[in-house]
């Protein structure tokens, strides 16, 4: 009896550190570790990262949990569990708040997803007889669930350098994903207007509304542009007014400064205009340095303080 007590002491003991070291370790992680990458798809991956640590997290407190208490029901031990784990995903979020991070009820979702991953991985392996299959079954679908976004990305990835040198032509649903408004535009995909003739695709209509910068913003180009002699462009301005539009253009090695970049302005008369930009312009555009064509990195067509709102189609964008 006395050995059975000592070894029980011991694991108990053995269990709390162990939980102990699941909650450091996590804190790290969450607050701290961050993946190589840096773009849409790596960031979706580190907040689906959450998932993923909340699944292990789950699995092995539940584990420790048994270990430290013997006599605790699965069903017990799962409900425990689960309300730890939530609680420890509000704490986090809580503290990032405070911190100057935004606290985000995506990553308590995903928190969650993850705790119920772990649990049911858990609940699988320590019961005997069919049901386990459901279990994992059910384990994988939360799982799935929130792995979902940065698989989403690594398709759009993968179909936008397979349509490259297309840049954006606003038909293609994973290049659209690469295409936003800035600051105070609003952006839409719609069918090309009637008046725009021959064109009977879809394109962006961006309103640049009163602000400073409203914009269309292409980020995470496709970066290689070495090779190629022209960036071209199709814009119908349906006013009739000529309006100003300005194309920005900069790599990764961007330092934020007017100066360090590419910057070209167009007077758009109403209609359709087409128009070619030569990249030799762009790559010796920066004052102090070449341009690195090789690591091209975003595309911006703004304009600068509108005192009222304007509307401008855009389409074919892209390289020859």
């Amino acid at each position: 009896m006395d050995t059975y007590q000592s070894q029980h002491r011991i694991e108990t003991v053995i269990g709390i550190v162990a939980v102990m070291s699941l909650f450091l370790f996590s804190f790290w992680v969450l607050f701290f570790y961050r993946l190589p990458g840096n773009n849409a798809y790596w960031g979706a991956l580190q907040d689906s990262g959450h998932s993923l640590l909340f699944t292990l997290f789950s699995f092995l407190f539940s584990h420790c949990l048994r270990r430290i208490k013997r006599t605790l029901s699965l069903r017990n031990t799962f409900i425990i569990s689960f309300v730890v784990c939530l609680l420890f995903g509000a704490l986090v979020e809580l503290i990032q708040s405070r911190i100057g991070r935004q606290a985000s009820w995506s990553d308590f979702w995903l928190d969650t997803a993850g705790t119920l991953s772990g649990l049911l991985l858990f609940s699988a392996v320590s019961i005997r007889g069919r049901i386990r299959y459901a279990l994992l079954l059910l384990a994988a679908i939360p799982l799935f669930i929130s792995l979902f976004e940065p698989l989403t990305w690594k398709h759009a990835e993968i179909q936008r350098k397979k349509l490259f040198p297309s840049i954006a032509n606003f038909d293609n649903f994973w290049l659209n994903k690469y295409v936003h408004s800035r600051y105070s535009g609003r952006l839409s995909f719609i069918k090309a207007p009637e008046e725009w003739e021959g064109n009977h695709s879809s394109v962006a209509k961006l309103d640049f509304r009163p602000g400073s910068w409203p914009g269309l913003y292409l980020v995470e180009v496709e970066k290689n542009w070495r090779g190629y002699q022209n960036f071209n462009f199709e814009v119908y301005n349906p006013s009739d007014q000529t309006l100003v539009l300005v194309l920005r253009i900069h790599d990764r090695l961007h330092n934020h400064k007017h100066s360090d970049r590419f910057n070209r302005t167009f007077h758009i008369a109403p209609g359709v205009h087409s128009y070619s930009v030569s990249l030799d312009d762009v790559e010796h555009a920066p004052k102090k340095r070449d341009m690195n064509m090789g690591m091209i990195h975003q595309v911006f067509f703004y304009m600068s303080r509108p005192k009222e709102s304007h509307t401008l189609y855009f389409d074919n964008i892209a390289l020859n």
